[in-house]
């Protein structure tokens, strides 16, 4: 999920009632956790892909296990609420990581 999470990022995630495209969620895949965003749903599947993949991963709605809304990087958390925090919080990520 680069640039958004890197490895060692702390995540917090609420379960949802109901989940929008471009949200970024976890599931359970094959008994291991992953987070990926849900590009669309059809038929009660739903269609993922990490951000710097090219495959998409169906999986089924009962496995979704919820959006992340705040990210942890540095001790400093980033909140993912809104669709339109993805291209400022992106922004601030990448500020963070060049500067390592």
């Amino acid at each position: 999920m680069e640039p958004i999470l890197s490895s060692g990022d702390r995540i917090l995630v609420q379960k949802r009632a109901a989940y929008c495209v471009g949200d970024i969620l976890v599931f359970d895949h094959e008994g291991s956790f992953l987070v990926h965003r849900l590009c669309y749903e059809i038929e009660g599947k739903c269609y993922f892909m990490g951000d710097n993949k090219s495959s998409v991963e169906a999986i089924e709605e009962k496995d979704i296990l919820g959006k992340v809304v705040l990210i942890n990087r540095n001790n400093i958390w980033y909140g993912v609420e809104k669709n339109g925090d993805y291209e400022r919080i992106k922004s601030m990520l990448k500020l963070i990581k060049n500067k390592r």
